[in-house]
């Protein structure tokens, strides 16, 4: 009998853009985020940290003098290591030493094995200024742009199948291209805690002193090391029910009842993403954006429960 058996999908899908077109105030500055008009709403500033010498342009730093004095470091990160290995540091004792590096204002010195704070030109001054940026535009030292909360899409994918008495309901929900700024993770570091100062496990060539921690910590200022992707995908609910064929229901409960079906649902039950915090899906609410889904930054929120729930309906 077709109708003893029925199957329903329903996808959704969604997509936002956001820029500010008009601000009648001077840019600012706020927590992660800048606010200008033709940026994005949502875009988080900070320090970066260098990946490559040619981030090191910008302070003078030729190509073939970082070839010989920079090296990319297990963690992806550009560090001073002279003619030496960024594997040589306790080996040889590196650690604690300086660096000596020619740049266009003469020699600079920079701590063996440490990250590098990228120097560059604010964007907004350069798209304004094309080709005439490095006299019209100011220095930024240690705020350009790190990542943004907004999503690139959100969607979701629900299921049931009923077959006789049986249904099994299913909700999957993803969230993809987004970041979130993980400031637990980053205030683990000013006490020399959590997994980026743990070196346990580590081949003695990639161990790290705590300075090494503490300097990617930047007494907490908002920097790329602790910008993460926010992409999830999670299984919502999951609810299976069953309702008990008449003859039962009249054995055991002598015509009380109508009809009588349990169910089990249980939600949140999966995550898979690439966030290291507890839960991807985090924000703070309140403050200037006033909405958690664009202050997606992680302060030590506590994470969604994980739920199941067991229910009877029992009709007269």
């Amino acid at each position: 009998d077709e109708q003893d058996m029925g199957l329903q999908f329903r996808v959704n899908w969604d997509k936002t853009k956001q820029k500010i077109t008009r601000l009648d105030v001077p840019a600012y500055q706020f927590s992660s985020f800048y606010v200008a008009e033709g940026r994005p709403l949502g875009e988080m500033w900070g320090e970066i940290w260098a990946e490559s010498c040619a981030d090191l342009a910008p302070v003078g730093i030729s190509a073939s003098d970082c070839a010989s004095n920079f090296q990319v470091n297990d963690d992806g990160l550009l560090v001073p290591t002279g003619a030496a290995n960024f594997t040589d540091g306790f080996s040889s004792g590196l650690w604690g030493t300086q660096v000596m590096v020619a740049t266009e204002d003469g020699e600079n010195s920079y701590h063996w094995g440490f990250p590098i704070k990228i120097r560059d030109y604010s964007p907004v001054c350069v798209e304004k200024n094309p080709g005439n940026y490095m006299e019209k535009c100011p220095l930024v030292e240690d705020r350009l742009p790190i990542g943004n909360t907004t999503p690139e899409f959100n969607t979701s994918f629900a299921t049931n199948f009923r077959y006789k008495g049986l249904s099994l309901n299913a909700l999957l929900e993803a969230s993809v291209g987004h970041h979130i700024y993980n400031g637990t993770r980053q205030w683990s570091l000013r006490e020399l805690r959590g997994e980026d100062t743990d070196q346990t496990g580590k081949p003695l060539e990639h161990n790290k002193p705590v300075g090494y921690s503490s300097a990617i910590y930047s007494v907490n200022a908002d920097n790329s090391w602790f910008i993460e992707d926010g992409s999830w995908m999670k299984v919502r609910e999951l609810s299976l029910g069953f309702t008990l064929p008449a003859s039962i229901v009249e054995s055991l409960f002598g015509g009380v009842f109508d009809r009588v079906t349990v169910n089990a649902i249980g939600r949140n039950l999966f995550t898979l993403t690439g966030y290291r915090g507890y839960d991807p899906e985090v924000g703070s609410s309140g403050g200037q954006l006033g909405s958690t889904a664009i202050n997606a930054q992680d302060n030590f929120a506590y994470p969604n429960f994980r739920t199941f729930t067991f229910s009877a309906e029992l009709v007269f």
